[in-house]
């Protein structure tokens, strides 16, 4: 098996056509977060703010305690690791 060599820019530029915008108020991302995780549509999510570090402080602040509150996204770590959380 053959591998490329892809330049930073061409890794991103093969991925843009995967990544979904999420837009609206806080409650509105998390709906759309929990919604598309639930029908299978994703696994994962890679958070891409365009105005670092403000949005994704923002997003701490903000959406992350409604995942926490809607029981989807952890409190508290379990594991010592990385693997094991």
């Amino acid at each position: 098996m053959t591998h490329e060599k892809l330049t930073a820019r061409q890794a991103v530029r093969r991925s843009e056509g995967f990544h979904r915008l999420l837009l609206g108020t806080p409650e509105e991302v998390a709906d759309a977060m929990i919604d598309y995780w639930a029908d299978g549509t994703v696994d994962g999510y890679t958070l891409q703010p365009p105005r670092a570090p403000d949005d994704i402080q923002e997003s701490v602040e903000k959406v992350v305690p409604i995942l926490q509150d809607r029981g989807v996204y952890p409190r508290q770590n379990e594991g010592k690791t990385i693997r094991d959380r």
